[in-house]
């Protein structure tokens, strides 16, 4: 899976979308690129649609749980998980409980999944 950035000049000025895509996008056509990042404006004002691939790769199945407390001297906590599943859909609630809350000290202020990257 790769990262993209896809930039969509309007009339109005220029909008970037963050996109993770299994196939390469950068040789779609725009309106397809539209399609991929769900481009909510009026088509008919948009001057320009730009795309870059990320050099972060992700690695499948793999993923970090970040937990935020209101713990005044230790509030940031990240934990490693493998799953088949996508937990990145996930509610707050479904992740929590994922992971051990005992490793976690203070009143959990907020909790978020992304995908891990690969580091080269």
């Amino acid at each position: 899976m790769n990262k993209y950035s896809v930039y969509v000049q309007t009339i109005d000025g220029i909008s970037e979308f963050q996109i993770m895509h299994d196939a390469s996008i950068t040789d779609i056509s725009k309106d397809k690129l539209l399609k991929v990042v769900e481009f909510t404006g009026e088509v008919e004002e948009v001057i320009n649609v730009m795309v870059a691939e990320s050099s972060e790769v992700t690695i499948d199945k793999q993923f970090v749980i970040n937990v935020i407390t209101d713990h005044p001297e230790k509030n940031t906590y990240g934990f490693n998980i493998k799953s088949s599943e996508n937990l990145t859909l996930l509610s707050q609630a479904q992740l929590l409980n994922l992971i051990d809350l005992s490793k976690v000290s203070g009143e959990v202020f907020h909790i978020c999944c992304i995908q891990a990257l690969e580091i080269n």
